[in-house]
């Protein structure tokens, strides 16, 4: 299953109708600058930039809201407040999301390929969540059904906290939310903790000594160029990472490790359960949602780890967000959406006519994804512009303090 296209409306900082395309494994091709088609080296990443409070954890939440369809009334209420009035909301406005998705055999569609449109709407200051589906509705009938596993949707939120073995209570889990909310909660609610890889991954390894392989082959290629070895062994109930010689806990790991280990461990566990034993992991078709993906992560990584991501997963959909010019930089122009606040503070989108692929950090700061005058200390930018000018005039002395300023720092020795 992958979306299309989603449509908001008087969500959040989402006044007027604002369609969003995505790409996906099914759709290799995008609109080039001179309209032709273009296929990206990536088919299966979007990459969702703007500023603070430009609305890219709400187009998350949006994806995942319209996922659930009529599920989402069983969902936490956290979920189903992402609907109700909001005080940028108009009042007496009905706000939607629309979304077209995609369905596979996987979801138990017979006879080829299906897409929909859902509908999630809150008519009024009415509290609950009216869905409407157009076209296919014996289908859809099927899929929106909260105990289908097949129709996968993950999504991981800014706040990625990993729940420790012993205080971890997966029946509890279980009561709470059925399994296809479970994967999104994060998303909605900060403390929505992720499950460890120690609570399930040894009991596979009794169960399917070949899926349990196949999950240590996919941790390790992520993690090979940091020459980290995802171990089969455990100490005090928790697997080992071999650097070298060294053994490293999960739990002792750094912290752009765990953040990146834990809801990725968490994600093959989410695909384990859906996937059962069929084929292999790497061929699960779903939605894959990460707000801000370099969390933690060193810059040398952030050039990367999309990519490997991506190719560990080449049928899943990523739709990730950043503020990062290295993630940026590491696509093409085609994968990249930009979210940006108008006067009247509402999201607007728009898809950038510029390459970014290949160019360096300090160049990418300064296209229109990012805005920036100079990638310098405002101070010292100022100090900078005072010197050009004098130079300008003719002053030599000013002339050769720029030629310095330039080519080194600006911190005096003392």
């Amino acid at each position: 299953m992958y979306i299309n296209e989603l449509t908001l409306e008087n969500i959040r900082t989402f006044e007027r109708p604002t369609r969003i395309e995505f790409l996906h494994p099914d759709r290799r091709s995008a609109p080039g600058s001179n309209g032709n088609a273009v296929s990206p080296r990536l088919p299966n990443v979007n990459l969702v930039l703007g500023d603070n409070g430009s609305g890219k954890t709400t187009l998350l939440q949006a994806v995942a809201l319209a996922a659930f369809g009529p599920a989402a009334r069983q969902a936490n209420p956290r979920v189903q407040n992402f609907v109700r009035p909001s005080p940028l909301d108009r009042h007496g406005t009905t706000a939607s999301v629309r979304a077209l998705f995609r369905l596979h055999k996987q979801e138990g569609v017979h006879g080829g390929e299906s897409e929909s449109r859902v509908v999630v709407r809150r008519l009024g200051e009415l509290e609950d969540i009216h869905s409407e589906v157009a076209g296919h509705a014996e289908i859809w009938n099927q899929v929106f059904k909260s105990e289908n596993d097949a129709f996968f949707v993950a999504a991981y939120g800014a706040t990625r906290r990993v729940e420790l073995v012993e205080t971890l209570d997966l029946a509890g889990r279980n009561r709470a939310h059925f399994r296809r909310a479970q994967r999104v909660q994060s998303v909605f609610q900060d403390s929505y903790s992720l499950i460890p890889i120690s609570a399930w991954l040894p009991a596979l390894e009794m169960e399917n000594s070949d899926r349990f392989f196949e999950i240590v082959q996919l941790i390790n290629r992520l993690f090979r160029s940091e020459k980290l070895q995802f171990s089969n062994s455990m100490i005090d109930g928790d697997y080992l990472f071999d650097r070298g010689e060294i053994k490293i806990q999960c739990q002792n790991l750094s912290d752009g490790y765990r953040a990146f280990f834990g809801w990725f461990s968490d994600l093959l566990y989410h695909i384990y359960l859906a996937h059962g034993n069929g084929a292999k992991l790497r061929d699960f078709r779903g939605v894959v949602l990460i707000d801000e993906i370099d969390l933690h992560l060193h810059p040398q990584w952030q050039m990367d780890v999309v990519r490997k991501v991506a190719c560990a997963l080449p049928k899943m959909q990523f739709i990730v967000t950043s503020h990062s010019p290295l993630i940026a930089g590491s696509l093409e122009r085609c994968n990249v959406i930009r979210l940006k606040l108008d006067s009247r503070n509402r999201s607007a989108v728009w898809r950038p006519k510029e390459s970014i692929h290949g160019l360096d950090a300090d160049q990418i700061l300064l296209t229109r994804l990012f805005g920036l005058r100079s990638t310098r200390a405002a101070a010292k930018d100022r100090e900078l512009n005072a010197l050009t000018r004098k130079a300008r005039s003719g002053d030599n002395e000013a002339a050769k303090d720029l030629i310095a300023a330039m080519a080194s720092g600006w911190e005096s020795e003392t």
